[in-house]
């Protein structure tokens, strides 16, 4: 709450949790001191803008270049993922998704092992 009259006037008050418990009433000395430099306004700094040369063009999606549900399944097994026959394809894709996400952080791991090995041995040196 912002009172604007009575003796609150000037304060914030503020709760923990929303419509929970007591308020706390922080007055205009005890926020100058929360405060480690003065507010100054913001002066952004902005560009003109510019008439692009050419058209952007972003194709719609084309159904002919989705995998299959037969693509899906050959995908997975593939990486070795158990499936059920009866999962449909949408749940196929979020498998899918999830195997190519936990090998996508594999990958980042190994090469941060090797960085690391890499930076270790140039500085033993």
């Amino acid at each position: 709450q912002w009172p604007i009259d009575g003796d609150l006037e000037g304060c914030i008050l503020a709760r923990y949790i929303p419509n929970i418990g007591e308020w706390t009433i922080f007055t205009h000395t005890q926020l100058e001191k929360l405060q480690k430099r003065e507010i100054k306004k913001p002066t952004p700094h902005t560009s003109t803008p510019t008439t692009p040369i050419s058209d952007w063009y972003i194709p719609p999606p084309n159904p002919a270049h989705r995998l299959s549900k037969e693509s899906l399944i050959k995908q997975l097994h593939l990486r070795c993922v158990k499936i059920d026959e009866k999962e449909n394809k949408h749940e196929l894709v979020k498998k899918l998704e999830s195997k190519l996400m936990i090998n996508m952080h594999a990958n980042n791991e190994v090469l941060v092992e090797v960085l690391m090995d890499k930076v270790d041995n140039k500085t033993q040196q």
